[in-house]
């Protein structure tokens, strides 16, 4: 919750800056999360946006008029995977 906080108080120039938050097609989404996508409705979004928490963990958001509409907490990395470098 705390970095979730420390993140409110940014803006999305602010946010887009920090090299740990990105920006993803929804087409590279792992498979399950694109269908996820499709079951709530929201499969309308070309992007969606990632921040990173910790470790692993991930907050998936919709930026959408000037809003981050909260999507999922992804705690294992699984929707948008990614092999470790040098393994």
């Amino acid at each position: 919750m705390r970095k979730l906080a420390e993140l409110e108080q940014l803006n999305w120039n602010q946010l887009k800056r920090q090299r740990s938050n990105h920006v993803f097609p929804c087409s590279d989404l792992s498979q399950k999360a694109r269908r996820r996508l499709i079951e709530i409705g929201r499969d309308d979004v070309d992007d969606l946006v990632s921040f990173h928490l910790t470790g692993k963990e991930r907050i998936w958001c919709i930026y959408q008029d000037d809003i981050m509409h909260v999507l999922w907490w992804d705690p294992e990395h699984t929707v948008y995977p990614v092999s470790k470098r040098h393994t």
